[in-house]
């Protein structure tokens, strides 16, 4: 497993009135597992914590353990989030078990 690109995101969203609705900061990271590809994201205002964007079914493929021990190696991740296809939404998950955390 390996990081193939990683790239800074300052996202901006503005309002109708052409203010600002809200701000996202942080890297995007492609990693690369065999023939598969992971995007995962960190926000600069969540330290530690990585969410992994696509494929959205991550935590169910072969490799998903793999993906969070590296996360936590090389990311330096404490905390990982995957989609939660029950209410559409990304969770966090325990990273020993990758089950989702309850609210």
């Amino acid at each position: 497993m390996d990081v193939s690109r990683h790239a800074r995101f300052d996202d901006v969203v503005h309002d109708d009135d052409g203010g600002v609705e809200c701000e996202y900061h942080g890297v995007n990271y492609e990693i690369i597992s065999g023939d598969r590809k992971f995007f995962v994201r960190l926000y600069d205002d969540e330290p530690g914590v990585g969410a992994v964007i696509s494929p959205t079914n991550a935590r169910t493929c072969d490799d998903a353990r793999e993906l969070a021990e590296f996360m936590c190696a090389k990311l330096g991740c404490r905390q990982i989030q995957f989609y939660s296809p029950s209410i559409g939404a990304y969770r966090l998950v325990d990273i020993r078990t990758l089950d989702f955390v309850d609210s």
